[in-house]
């Protein structure tokens, strides 16, 4: 879970009605297509506003359900806030970085790892969020480490469950040959 806080405002345009502005958390999946660079949101969320004057705002971040309740896939993910405010009759928004750090003197960089379970597979990710001390963009990091079935992990002296079957089925074979090798040329 990441919490994500901060300020902003369009500073030409002040709003007193909490209704009239609002703060969204935004995920953009990065793609780098023939040196061309594509954006794709992936997951939004409304933020909570947190004073009086509707500029400052907080949300919190899943990354394990941001997909339909499955974590992200693997790549790497801009986070931004969108800005939008009611101003004469009608909504105006942009999208903005999140800015720079408080008292930031050297980059931050955050390193976890994920596991996510479900009926059948157990996933393992790594998420890697940074975020230079002279940047305003957030990147997140995405990448899947592994994924495994323990079903078929299941272990008997020794050795696991799937590889156990398919010695059997190896063995199944070789016997199978030999008898019709020996029935063939020993009869």
């Amino acid at each position: 879970m990441l919490s994500i806080e901060g300020y902003a405002f369009f500073p030409d345009l002040p709003e007193e009605s909490q209704f009239k502005i609002e703060h969204e958390i935004v995920v953009n999946k990065v793609t780098l297509i023939n040196d061309e660079v594509k954006y794709d949101e992936v997951y939004s969320i409304i933020a909570d506003h947190q004073d009086s004057n509707n500029t400052r705002y907080l949300a919190s971040l899943d990354f394990a359900t941001m997909t339909n309740g499955h974590p992200l896939i693997g790549g790497q993910y801009e986070v931004m806030v969108r800005l939008k405010q009611f101003v004469d009759g009608r909504w105006i928004g942009q999208n903005l970085t999140l800015g720079r750090l408080d008292n930031a003197q050297v980059d931050y960089t955050y390193t976890t790892k994920m596991r996510w379970f479900r009926q059948k597979v157990v996933s393992t990710y790594s998420f890697v969020v940074i975020q230079k001390k002279n940047s305003q963009v957030f990147n997140v990091k995405v990448t899947k480490l592994s994924q495994i079935n323990p079903a078929l992990l299941i272990v008997k002296d020794g050795v696991a469950q799937g590889e156990r079957i398919s010695i059997l089925k190896s063995k199944k074979r070789i016997f199978r040959f030999a008898y019709n090798v020996f029935k063939k040329y020993y009869q």
